[in-house]
């Protein structure tokens, strides 16, 4: 089954993946995996009453829950137009994974929507600090033009540009 379940949600077959996924948490309600790819299922599938209750059942079933639990919190908070709520579910795990480049950058993307230029502008300079990248650092310089930080923005992103990171 588990097998099953990860080629269909490499297929993007989540109708499919939603149904395997239950059949496993029938067998073991205990599975944090289960509940991980049934909530990508039904991301999948656009079905976030479903996602939502998923979330509490996985909350209620699992003693020692996946930070994904959170992280998919947060994810349905976004989906839902709550970017506070959803940097809160983050915060959660980056407080146990700091390095999370992946949370990192929804961080900062839901700052961006709030227009909280200074915490997307903190939260793209953990980014960097973790993993130096051209995305990041370029839109950290658009957060810093927003912020009329107009030469550290520039300056970032003209030694990333010497040192020959992002170019094709």
């Amino acid at each position: 089954l588990r097998v099953e379940l990860g080629e269909a949600l490499q297929k993007q077959s989540y109708d499919r993946a939603a149904k395997l996924a239950q059949q496993l948490l029938k067998l073991n309600q205990q599975d944090n995996g289960s509940w991980d790819r049934l909530v990508r299922a039904q991301f999948g599938l656009r079905d976030l009453t479903g996602v939502k209750q998923t979330l509490e059942q996985w909350r209620r079933a699992v003693s020692k829950a996946s930070t994904k639990l959170d992280e998919y919190t947060g994810d349905l908070a976004l989906e839902e137009h709550d970017p506070a709520g959803a940097i809160q579910a983050w915060t959660k795990v980056l407080g146990v994974e700091p390095k999370n480049t992946r949370l990192l950058e929804k961080v900062a993307r839901a700052e961006r929507i709030q227009r909280h230029w200074s915490q997307e502008d903190a939260a793209w300079t953990t980014y960097i600090k973790v993993q130096d990248s051209a995305m990041a650092r370029v839109h950290r310089a658009l957060c810093r033009r927003r912020l009329h930080r107009w030469q550290p923005g520039v300056a970032a992103a003209a030694r990333h540009d010497r040192g020959g990171a992002g170019r094709g």
